[in-house]
């Protein structure tokens, strides 16, 4: 049910309860009761329309693209104090990413399977450090599916969707193992601090295969 609001400078608003039973307001726009009660008659209307069609809001009704409600509503929301300011940077290279995949969609149209298939264009497309392609590693796209699903759990805080399709997608597995050559006086520190018998015994080859490396560093 919706109902009108007069604030304390005569402006008019709509309050009224969405289909997920939050207490939600709109602005008619106007301080002319008239305009009022034909802005409360619409929304009225919209409102039995989501609850019909399943839509959480009505807010759903309008259309926001995924790109739009980033600009316009979630990196706003993420600006400082509110998150770190190199969180917020991070937040819009993000963006920049999501956007060829998403960016043109319905927020509200977004699909699992679309989420699901992002990881994988990643691959495909990479991306270049000067005239460099490189490819994101496991690690880079699972942070990058963190942040998509943060994007989709503010929006359904908002109304805007039903619920976060990135939750149910799978992470991909991540190997953080690495080779790291020891580096002049390492070895000695690590023997240094090793437990007695923890070492093996340096070959001679190794040896040869240790100062090539420091040779070429």
């Amino acid at each position: 049910m919706a109902s009108l609001y007069r604030d304390p400078n005569g402006r008019y608003y709509v309050n009224f309860v969405d289909a997920n039973g939050k207490r939600a307001r709109e602005s008619t726009g106007t301080a002319d009761a008239n305009a009022a009660k034909i802005a409360l008659n619409r929304i009225a209307a919209e409102l039995d329309k989501a609850k019909a069609l399943g839509l959480g809001a009505v807010r759903q009704l309008k259309g926001m693209t995924f790109a739009e409600f980033v600009k316009d509503e979630y990196l706003p929301h993420c600006t400082p104090p509110n998150r770190k300011p190199e969180t917020y940077d991070g937040l819009v290279d993000f963006a920049e990413v999501f956007q060829p995949c998403f960016g043109e969609m319905l927020l509200a149209s977004v699909t699992t399977a679309d989420c699901q298939r992002f990881p994988d264009r990643l691959k495909v497309t990479g991306y270049k450090r000067g005239r460099e392609a490189r490819s994101y590693s496991p690690a880079r796209i699972n942070r990058f599916r963190s942040g998509l699903s943060g994007i989709f759990t503010e929006a359904a805080k908002r109304g805007y969707v039903t619920g976060n399709p990135v939750k149910d997608t799978s992470k991909l597995e991540e190997d953080n193992e690495r080779v790291r050559y020891l580096l002049h006086g390492e070895r000695e520190r690590l023997l240094e601090f090793a437990p007695s018998g923890s070492v093996p015994s340096w070959s001679s080859r190794s040896r040869r295969d240790c100062a090539a490396a420091r040779s070429s560093i």
